[in-house]
């Protein structure tokens, strides 16, 4: 790096420190009404994803992720790389069911939402899915023509004990 370009990013660093940061969870950080809206609005989202999972409703499930969106993780040591279709087709194939006719104990807490802007994240924790499996799943969401998309999941998950 030569020295002029060293002192250009010094110089941006300096004006990007200088700038406010939003607070965790919140665009503005500002506690304003459209803040708040904002991530109950992501919640709503992680909410819906619950339900779904609970109920099985594929197409609910399917509503909330973006077409683009990707589903990894990992089950147990097995990893899992890909998009939402197998966890889909899982739903799919218990459809007119749901976790509680199948008799499993599924809860589900979401323990974070956080706003930054037009981008979200939230952190969902997951017990009793398919009966015996517990996760715990970080997704990421986009407010694309002013809806909050499931864009990403990333998650981990093993045998309930």
């Amino acid at each position: 790096m030569t020295d002029m370009s060293f002192a250009r990013l010094s110089r941006v660093a300096a004006q990007i420190a200088a700038e406010p940061v939003a607070s965790i969870g919140a665009p503005a950080g500002d506690g304003s009404a459209s803040e708040l809206a904002e991530v109950a609005a992501v919640r709503q989202v992680i909410e819906r994803y619950c339900e779904g999972t609970a109920t099985c409703d594929v197409d609910l499930l399917r509503s909330l992720f973006h077409d683009n969106a990707v589903m990894n993780g990992f089950v147990g040591t097995d990893a899992v790389v890909g998009g939402p279709k197998p966890f889909f087709e899982q739903m799919a194939s218990m459809t007119g069911q749901s976790m509680k006719s199948k008799g499993y104990d599924y809860r589900s807490e979401i323990t974070s939402v956080q706003v930054f802007g037009s981008v979200a994240t939230a952190v969902l924790v997951e017990s009793g899915y398919m009966g015996k499996l517990a996760f715990t799943d970080a997704f990421h969401l986009m407010k694309i023509d002013n809806k909050w998309k499931i864009m990403s999941k990333l998650f981990t998950g093993a045998k309930k004990k």
